[in-house]
């Protein structure tokens, strides 16, 4: 198939941000030293909290998607502004360390939640529409690793492979009344979803608590590391949602096919 040149490069672009390299490479690139201290083996008491705190901020983030009424018209996302409040969010989390960073998990992720739904906005989908609002959740998977990847295939295609049945579970009941009526009971409706969504966003979390605990970051490090946040997340959804659009354009196989060959001669340099 024959794609234009625009939507070529816009594709290319996609692969870049949706297979680059993760959020911890990022961070280490902006902290440098202090990474490998913070990521020395957390002790369990920390892992159940992260594990708590992951899946209050995906439950609220879900919620959240139920709720969504923005105004679904086209329009340039703010992307600047939402990680400016990340940052703020991350200072303040930073000054009191691993206790605040806890408390400021679910909000962030709150708040990326409303990033990516402006993005999606900015990338021509309906955010009216519930298939739309569970593929800005769905973002959250594409950050961190998995079990499930399959080596053969991108990272991206094989995230989205193993979400597809629960997100379309997820989907159905969000778009019925009561899942619009009662949205504080959907994390228990949704079990299987959340936990493929808590199984790549974890990681990520965990990465972000190890380092915003070190004591000698404080604030300042905090909003830095919140920086690095927002941003890993901004351009997986940038990517996801420039291949949705390319996906209703030329159709998800052609799409796919592109996709494959261009990450792969990426791959061979």
């Amino acid at each position: 198939m024959s794609f234009s040149t625009a939507d070529r490069k816009s594709l290319v672009y996609a692969v870049n941000l949706l297979e680059s390299e993760g959020f911890l490479i990022r961070l280490t690139a902006v902290l440098g030293g202090p990474i490998e201290t913070g990521l020395k083996k957390l002790p369990e008491k920390a892992r159940r909290a992260i594990s708590a705190a992951t899946e209050s901020a995906l439950q609220k983030a879900v919620n959240l998607a139920a709720r969504t009424t923005y105004d679904s018209k086209q329009q340039p996302s703010w992307d600047r502004s939402h990680k400016a409040l990340a940052m703020l969010a991350g200072g303040v989390g930073g000054f009191f360390g691993g206790v605040g960073a806890l408390i400021e998990i679910p909000f962030t992720t709150v708040l990326m939640l409303r990033s990516i739904l402006d993005i999606a906005r900015s990338e021509g989908q309906d955010i009216g529409k519930t298939s739309s609002r569970i593929e800005c959740v769905n973002v959250f998977a594409f950050g961190g690793p998995s079990r499930d990847d399959d080596a053969a295939e991108t990272s991206y295609y094989a995230t989205r492979a193993g979400l597809s049945v629960v997100a379309q579970r997820a989907a159905i009941f969000l778009a019925s009344k009561p899942g619009q009526k009662q949205a504080a009971e959907l994390s228990a409706k949704l079990t299987a979803y959340l936990a493929k969504i808590a199984g790549r966003y974890a990681p990520v979390v965990g990465e972000k608590f190890a380092v915003e605990s070190l004591p000698v970051l404080g604030a300042a490090g905090g909003a830095v590391i919140n920086a690095a946040f927002a941003g890993h997340f901004q351009d997986k959804a940038r990517g996801h949602f420039i291949v949705l659009r390319l996906e209703q354009k030329y159709g998800e196989k052609p799409i796919r096919e592109e996709y494959e060959k261009i990450h792969q001669s990426q791959m061979r340099f």
